[in-house]
């Protein structure tokens, strides 16, 4: 009975984090922060289950949301292709990064400077955020996979480990206590 349970167990809650071999929460570790390079700013990456930010925690979530100092540009913190910009679901971006595998996801914009299709480069200018609440994922796949970051892709969210901080970030860092970073992202661009 326990050796069933226990491949149960590894079914449901390893395997969604496992496709052909390779564990697909391997971190990105390439990533800049998204906010003007040398500004003060902070991270949280507290999520609950309901996705509403309130407890219970989800220890399985990897999204960071970021509260940029500075002006109120969004820079890329990667390479890779617009899949879509849209107004819709608070803010949209969907970027296409083939050299991690990964579909990265951006809320919370309040204008775009990219449409789909555009190539971007680190620290191109993506678009202008609220100032606090910028939120980012990266989820394995393409992002034709993600559904417009559906529940199903929060299953498949990789950590990132930020250039700025070199190391996994906890996945509990809540709004009301951030970690305070300054950015180093090469900004300077525009798509």
């Amino acid at each position: 009975m326990s050796k069933l349970l226990l491949v149960l167990f590894f079914m449901g809650v390893m395997l969604p984090y496992v496709e052909a071999g390779r564990d697909k929460r391997e971190p990105v570790t390439n990533y800049y922060t998204p906010c003007a390079p040398g500004v003060k700013s902070s991270v949280s990456t507290f999520h609950g289950v309901n996705r509403d930010g309130q407890p219970p925690l989800d220890p399985n979530r990897r999204a960071y949301d970021f509260t940029c100092g500075g002006d109120k540009n969004a820079y890329s913190p990667t390479e890779g292709t617009i899949y879509v910009a849209t107004p819709r679901y608070g803010g949209l971006l969907m970027i296409d990064d083939v050299l991690n595998d990964v579909c990265l996801v951006v809320l919370h914009l309040e204008t775009f400077e990219v449409t789909g299709g555009d190539v971007v480069e680190v620290g191109m200018i993506l678009g202008q955020h609220k100032g606090y609440d910028l939120h980012f994922v990266a989820v394995s796949g393409i992002c034709e996979n993600a559904g417009l970051y559906d529940v199903d892709a929060r299953t498949r969210e990789r950590p990132i480990i930020w250039v700025e901080f070199g190391y996994e970030l906890p996945y509990d860092i809540p709004i009301e206590a951030p970690l305070p970073f300054v950015s180093q992202n090469p900004a300077g661009g525009e798509a």
